[in-house]
């Protein structure tokens, strides 16, 4: 607890010192860099709030904000490659801090796979393909926003193909809250609930900066306060998040959940890849067909792993019904059933 005061106050501090530099310089002089340098600050403490809730943590939790906090390593790298583009005008720069800004968010978007049911707060090989996928998604998606269309400002996604990202990231955040109401476990409907409502936000955020009042305004604005303002947020769960109790153990069989929904999610990927990739496709149909061909490596792979542990769930229950759990001799079931085909064979 002196630990969590500690980050809330010096996230505070860190605010309010961002509001004195808007207030004071806003975007003339030093006061985009030193804006961005604080928000870089502020991105450094989210880091460690994260790395302090998975150290509290267990089971779906641990890897929720292991996944939490490699999304904000991406968005900590963006905004690193802006204050370096503040200084150092850069042009490949600014296209590669525009995209990781875009998707920062892709590895936080794995925490739709994970299982309440796995104890073990790692991330197995599905969800390291899952992973893959969303690399390929944005590969795709760069190729799709920066490089077929053509943008009016160098540096920057063209205006026509906003609609598509905040379609995408708005998939994001309701199959977060979704996640929320069907789940049967707390932990895993409190950090669901609680991202997915702030993701939310942040893409209503997003969409005042490209469509509302933010249009046109330079690093150092007064909107500035509203992009430091989606990482106290964070910072504020983090804080606060304390792992459930180890639920009491019942003689009733618990209640599963709809493993139906987590499924489909699996989808998405492949299906975004293919939309994305026939635009890709009439202006470089070989650059289109790999990447289309990698994502389809990736769900045959999918597939190939879901089809193993599937057969090896079938062989453990086969052993298990036959044998003695304590001994591992024989049970009834199985004496009998040798029996008969014994007599079948003697016959």
């Amino acid at each position: 607890m002196p630990r969590a005061r500690t980050v809330v106050m010096l996230t505070g501090l860190l605010w309010l010192a961002h509001a004195g530099v808007i207030a004071f310089l806003g975007t003339n002089g030093q006061g985009p860099v030193i804006s961005d340098v604080l928000q870089l600050a502020l991105g450094a403490v989210l880091i460690y709030a994260l790395r302090q809730a998975s150290r509290r943590s267990e089971g779906i939790a641990l890897s929720f904000w292991r996944l939490t906090t490699a999304a904000y390593a991406l968005w900590i790298l963006a905004q690193g490659l802006s204050v370096y583009n503040d200084l150092f005008p850069s042009l490949p720069v600014a296209w590669t801090n525009n995209m990781l800004f875009s998707f920062w968010f892709v590895p936080l978007a794995m925490a739709m796979f994970l299982d309440p049911e796995n104890e073990a707060g790692k991330l197995d090989a599905l969800v390291a393909l899952d992973f893959v996928q969303a690399v390929l998604i944005c590969i795709a998606a760069y190729l799709y926003f920066f490089y077929i269309p053509k943008s009016d400002s160098p540096g920057e996604l063209a205006h026509e193909v906003w609609q598509p990202y905040f379609i995408g990231y708005s998939f994001v955040a309701g199959a977060f809250v979704l996640r929320a109401l069907i789940t049967q476990s707390r932990d895993a409907r409190i950090l669901f609930g609680r991202m997915g409502i702030f993701l939310a936000c942040s893409g209503g955020v997003d969409a005042m900066y490209y469509y509302g009042p933010g249009i046109g305004l330079k690093t150092g604005a007064w909107f500035d306060l509203m992009w430091s303002a989606l990482l106290v947020a964070p910072i504020l769960i983090a804080t606060s998040w304390t792992q459930a109790e180890s639920p009491e153990l019942s003689l009733e069989a618990p209640a599963h959940e709809k493993r139906i929904y987590a499924e489909m999610f699996h989808l998405l990927y492949p299906l975004l890849v293919l939309f994305m990739s026939l635009r890709i496709a009439r202006e470089r149909l070989g650059l289109a067909a790999f990447v289309v061909l990698l994502s389809f490596v990736c769900s045959s792979a999918r597939l190939l792993v879901t089809q193993n542990r599937l057969l090896l769930a079938k062989e453990a229950l086969r052993r298990e019904a036959s044998r003695d759990g304590l001994t591992s001799l024989w049970n009834r079931k199985a004496i009998l059933s040798i029996l008969e085909r014994d007599l079948l064979r003697a016959s």
